[in-house]
C-alpha cells in the first residue's frame, strides 16, 4: 500500500499519530489529571503545549523531505487559504497570537504534503481505517477497566470519554470512524475490519451521550448516500430527477424535525440555545461587520477581545462554535472566496458531468462531514482541530484505488 517503505514513511507515520493524538486531545496526557475532567475546569493548556512541541519538532524536518515539499506544495487542498492565513499577521489585532498559530500551521500543512507525497489514495484510507481501529479499542478499554479516567465527570457524569479529555471529542471521533469504515465496507479486503469498526463507533457515539456527533454522523450519510446514488444514474435527466426528489426529502426532513424540536432537544440532551451558541454567534457577527474585507487575522479575534457566555457557568469564548463564522472572522471575505475557490476545484476533481468519480467517495464523504460538522463546531480553518488536518488530507483516487472501490 505504502508508495516506499523506508525510515521516512515510518517517521511519517509516527508524526502523523503524534499530530493526530495531540489534535484529537487524546492520548496518554490524560493520566496528568487527576480522575475524569469535569466540563467546568476543562483546561486544554497541556494539549496546546504538545500540539505547538509536535509543531516545531515536524517544521525541524523540512530540510530532509524538502523534494517532497517542492514538488507538492503548490497542488495540495487549500493552498491559497494556508498562504492567506500565513499572511495575515500583517493586518492582525493581535500579531502575537496570529504568529503562534501560524506556526502551527505551516507544521501540520507540511505534514499533510508529506502525507500526501508519500501515501497513495488507499493507502491513507488503510491508515485511517487502522488509526479510527486503534483509538477505539483504547477508548472502551480505557471506559470499561479505568472509568476514573474513560468516563466523564460533573454535568456529564457517566458519559464515555475513552482515552479523550471530552466526551464530545470521543463521540466525534466516533462519528469519523464510522464515516471512514462505512466508505471501506464496500472493498471485499476491509469489509470484516469495517463492520467491527461500524459497530464500535455506533456503540461509542451513544454512550459518549453527544448529540452533535450523533446528528453530523446522520446528516452526513443522508448527504453521502444521496450523492453516491443519484451520480450512478446513467442519464442527465434521471440525474436532474434523482436531485430533486433528493432535495425534496431533505426539506420535508427539516421540516418535520423542526416541528418535534423539543423532542430532538430532550432526546439529544440539548438546549434551545444550543450550549450557549445562539449568543455567541451574534457576538461573532458582530465581529465580522468590524472587518468584512480582510477580518482580524486568524486566532487573533478571540483571544483579543475575551468574551464570556453564560449558560449556567460564565466561561470565557475560545471561538465561534462555528467554523464558516470563524473563518470570516480571521481572514473576511477574501479568506471566504478562497475557500469557495477550493470547494468549486475540489467538486470539479471528484464529481465529472453529475457523476461522481470511482475512488471519490472517501474524499467526498469527508467532506461533506466536514462542512456539517463546522455549523456547531469550528475547525473548518484552525491548525488546533484534527478535521483541519483530514480537510489538508483529502486525497485524489489513483487508478489501482478506484479499482479496488465498488
Amino acid at each position: 500500500m505504502l508508495r516506499r517503505t523506508s525510515l521516512a514513511n515510518i517517521a511519517l507515520f509516527v508524526a502523523f499519530s503524534l499530530a493526530s493524538l495531540s489534535l484529537l486531545k487524546a492520548g496518554f496526557w490524560m493520566f496528568s489529571h487527576q480522575g475524569a475532567i469535569d466540563e467546568a475546569g476543562f483546561d486544554e493548556g497541556v494539549n496546546s503545549t504538545l500540539v505547538f512541541a509536535v509543531s516545531y519538532l515536524w517544521i525541524l524536518a523540512i530540510p530532509c523531505l524538502w523534494r517532497e515539499f517542492r514538488s507538492q506544495i503548490h497542488l495540495s487542498s487549500g493552498f491559497a487559504l494556508i498562504l492567506l492565513g500565513l499572511c495575515s499577521f500583517a493586518w492582525s489585532i493581535s500579531p502575537v497570537d496570529t504568529i503562534k498559530d501560524s506556526m502551527k500551521l505551516i507544521a501540520i500543512y507540511l505534514l499533510a504534503v508529506s502525507l500526501r507525497s508519500r501515501w497513495s489514495a488507499e493507502a491513507m484510507h488503510l491508515v485511517l481505517l487502522c488509526f479510527s481501529a486503534v483509538i477505539l479499542v483504547l477508548s472502551f478499554v480505557t471506559a470499561i477497566a479505568l472509568p476514573s479516567y474513560g468516563t466523564a465527570a460533573g454535568v456529564h457524569e457517566g458519559a464515555w470519554q475513552g482515552i479523550f479529555l471530552h466526551k464530545n471529542q470521543f463521540g466525534a471521533f466516533c462519528a469519523i470512524s464510522l464515516i471512514v469504515s462505512l466508505c471501506a465496507a464496500g472493498q471485499r479486503e476491509h469489509t470484516k475490519t469495517s463492520i467491527v469498526i461500524i459497530a464500535l463507533s455506533m456503540v461509542g457515539m451513544l454512550l459518549s451521550r453527544s448529540g452533535n456527533a450523533i446528528v453530523t454522523a446522520v446528516a452526513t450519510a443522508w448527504f453521502a448516500f444521496g450523492i453516491f446514488t443519484i451520480s450512478r444514474f446513467g442519464r442527465s435527466t434521471d440525474r436532474l430527477l434523482g436531485w430533486l426528489f433528493f432535495t425534496g426529502a431533505t426539506v420535508a426532513i427539516f421540516l418535520m424535525a423542526y416541528l418535534a424540536i423539543d423532542v430532538l432537544f430532550d432526546q439529544l440532551q440539548k438546549d434551545r440555545s444550543l450550549t450557549g451558541r445562539t449568543s455567541i454567534w451574534p457576538q461573532a457577527i458582530a465581529g465580522i461587520a468590524e472587518s468584512p474585507v480582510w477580518g482580524h487575522g486568524i486566532g487573533a479575534f478571540w483571544s483579543e477581545r475575551a468574551y464570556f457566555v453564560n449558560t449556567g457557568e460564565s466561561y470565557v469564548i475560545p471561538h465561534a462554535h462555528n467554523g464558516y463564522l470563524d473563518l470570516l472572522l480571521d481572514l473576511g471575505v477574501i479568506g471566504g472566496l478562497a475557500f469557495l475557490a477550493f470547494l468549486s476545484k475540489f467538486i470539479k476533481t471528484h464529481i465529472y458531468r453529475g457523476r461522481m468519480q470511482r475512488g471519490s467517495m472517501l474524499p467526498l464523504t469527508i467532506l461533506v462531514f466536514i462542512l456539517v460538522a463546522n455549523i456547531a463546531t469550528s475547525s473548518l480553518f484552525s491548525p488546533n482541530y484534527f478535521l483541519f488536518l483530514l480537510f489538508l488530507l483529502l486525497p485524489r483516487p489513483t487508478a489501482s484505488y478506484k479499482r479496488s472501490c465498488p
